[in-house]
């Protein structure tokens, strides 16, 4: 299994519902890999469209390519005091972007693109983009 270290993350459409979609499959990647949200630090945060912000702390697996899925999911805490829990229950697309390995990271370290359908325990869904 790959790991895929996030180093930024972006929350979209928290509160407004998201249209699922499959992956696609570009580069013939059926691959599974590990996600973390607050990798190198305890948390990341996100800003929402409507300027809100969300920190994150989470991971799980996702399974690349048509029908792909994710599993996994981690607290948040949105601007305003709100807490929670949140939860992968998607993959909207995934890009690879290749080993980190000429970064001088572990070979099996892999950067990319993951758009992820979670829902919040709060009843509403988003989509987390890791990148």
């Amino acid at each position: 299994m790959r790991k895929l270290v996030a180093f930024c993350i972006s929350l979209a459409a928290v509160g407004l519902a998201s249209a699922p979609a499959a992956a696609t499959d570009a580069n013939g990647n059926h691959a599974a890999y590990v996600w973390v949200v607050g990798a190198t630090t305890p948390s990341d945060t996100a800003v929402a469209p409507d300027g809100s912000t969300i920190t994150l702390a989470g991971s799980g697996t996702l399974m690349a390519g048509p029908g792909g899925t994710a599993t996994g999911g981690g607290t948040y805490m949105k601007s305003g005091g709100e807490t929670g829990t949140w939860t992968a229950t998607g993959v909207d697309g995934f890009v690879s972007y290749g080993s980190g390995a000429a970064q001088g990271l572990p070979p099996n370290f892999f950067g990319g693109e993951a758009k992820l359908s979670v829902s919040l325990s709060n009843g509403k869904p988003g989509v987390l983009t890791i990148i």
